[in-house]
């Protein structure tokens, strides 16, 4: 494998990771990259299917090479951007194991002499679990099932390309950051909700709308509410407050104002473009063309995207993510295996319960799992309440959380120190370290995860709003891309539907 390759599949194969790690772990993302024998090449030339070596081999055989050589051989006419992707997800499709997986192929690119792609794979169970809409007409603006993780899967194919192209490509600083390609999914999704009412083009900026509303005060009162998009006149939607002239979204100010009336029972009713009226969902809306979305504004600089009862994103003052239905026990069990090996199902199973029961508080706090949290103990003991070591159990979690501080606790289990400030760098020269738009709460973390004194540890950050990160402490390995070892949910509120 050549040098340029090789740094790009490094590059591409972090991107996905530290990407698709902040949607859900368990998606497990890897990279191919495929190069087809095309233009004035011999006949003989192979085609080539490579991994970067420091990946597992993803799921691929002898059987795909030779579905690749007869896709090499196709008529000009069938050499489309369209056809390519699909014939090379047809014959992965064949390989043994693939149904295991879910396989998406960004647009070829001609590189000398031959087409090259990327082939995204992700685990299907993962994928399949990530909430998404249910029954909805398909546009011809807007194909194919319509969910965050699908459009952050077209945020990253459409980033391909570029790179493919660029021999220059760094593998860490090349590619777009991950939250860059999060919020593009994120907008994506919100202009889709708008695009399915109306039986429109995706191009209403309802995210930005909505994270200026969850962030705009109004006479110092809290950003609580609800807001309906539907198209007008919608058959289950009961028009109770109309307003003669329409607002327009863009007008901030006027749409935070008129969102007091929906602490009412009533919600603020929009057709994707202005605010109308208020007023209530009288049904479901399953059966009918055009859905109904509802906007939840649940905490300051928050607000929720759901469809029939189900939660289909979460922003958090600009950061979307994938909500997290209770607590994501299967995502920190991955969490745990990966940072501390064979722990044993009782151990899992223990801490689990202690993570569940510190998140469970009222208020926001930091627990940290740590290999080395005696050491720790001692080493921070200038900001720290130190204890003598404390098996911890739920029972016990909420006195000791109820304190400003982390909780610090080892593998097994037990406390070695409360109330703990933690400390790291801001920055490193180019470095970013921490995130300008969370609390103080999360960067202190995040910096402290990136300290090189900081032991191998799995950090949960449960903020007053609800949002819950998992950050990985001294991994450093996984820690080359930025964004590998966290991954953030929220646990969201069902919307308040009134009947008629």
């Amino acid at each position: 494998m050549d040098p340029r390759t090789n740094r790009f599949l490094a590059g591409a194969n972090l991107a996905a990771h530290g990407l698709f790690q902040a949607i859900a772990p368990a998606l497990d993302a890897r990279v191919l990259r495929v190069a087809i024998p095309w233009d004035h090449l011999p006949l003989q030339a192979e085609p080539l299917v490579e991994h970067h070596e420091d990946f597992p081999t993803p799921c691929w055989d002898a059987a795909f090479l030779q579905d690749l050589r007869a896709l090499g051989r196709l008529a000009p006419a069938a050499r489309s951007a369209a056809v390519v992707p699909q014939r090379i997800r047809t014959a992965i499709a064949r390989c043994a194991g693939a149904e295991h997986f879910v396989h998406c192929c960004s647009p070829p690119v001609p590189i000398d002499g031959a087409l090259v792609c990327v082939v995204l794979q992700l685990r299907k169970a993962a994928y399949a679990a990530v909430p998404r809409l249910g029954e909805a007409p398909q546009l011809p603006h807007a194909p194919g099932p319509c969910s965050f993780v699908d459009h952050a899967i077209s945020a990253y194919l459409a980033d391909c390309p570029g790179e493919l192209q660029n021999p220059a490509t760094d593998p860490v600083r090349g590619w777009k950051p991950a939250t860059e390609m999060l919020r593009a999914a994120g907008w994506a999704l919100a202009a889709q909700a708008v695009a399915l009412t109306t039986e429109g083009p995706l191009d209403a900026d309802l995210f930005s709308v909505c994270t200026a509303l969850a962030s705009t005060p109004y006479e110092k009162r809290e950003v609580r509410g609800s807001m309906l998009v539907s198209a007008r006149w919608h058959p289950h939607v009961e028009l109770v407050v109309a307003l003669r002239d329409a607002v327009p979204l863009t007008d901030v100010q006027a749409a935070r104002k008129l969102l007091q009336l929906s602490g009412t029972g009533l919600a603020l009713l929009c057709d994707g473009h202005a605010i109308y009226g208020a007023g209530t969902v009288t049904r479901g809306d399953a059966g009918h063309a055009q859905p109904v979305f509802t906007i939840q504004f649940t905490h300051p600089g928050t607000w929720e995207l759901w469809h029939q009862e189900q939660p289909l994103m979460v922003v958090s003052y600009g950061h979307p993510q994938v909500p997290t239905p209770g607590f994501p026990e299967a995502a920190m069990r991955q969490h745990l295996a990966r940072l501390f090996g064979a722990l044993g199902p009782e151990a899992h199973e223990h801490l689990c319960r202690l993570a569940q029961a510190a998140c469970a508080q009222p208020h926001g706090t930091t627990f940290i799992i740590s290999a080395g949290a005696q050491q720790e103990a001692v080493r921070l003991h200038h900001q720290c309440f130190r204890l003598r070591p404390l098996p911890l159990t739920p029972a016990l979690v909420p006195a000791l959380t109820d304190i400003d501080g982390a909780v610090l606790l080892d593998v097994q289990g037990t406390c070695h120190a409360i109330g703990v400030i933690l400390d790291g760098r801001v920055s490193e020269q180019d470095t970013l370290v921490g995130n300008r738009g969370r609390g103080a709460r999360y960067n202190s973390a995040v910096r402290y995860a990136d300290d090189e004194r900081c032991p191998r540890s799995l950090i949960l950050v449960c903020s007053d709003d609800g949002m819950l990160d998992f950050i990985a402490g001294g991994d450093r390995p996984a820690a080359a891309g930025a964004s590998e070892g966290r991954a953030s949910g929220r646990r969201p509120r069902a919307p308040e539907r009134r009947q008629a």
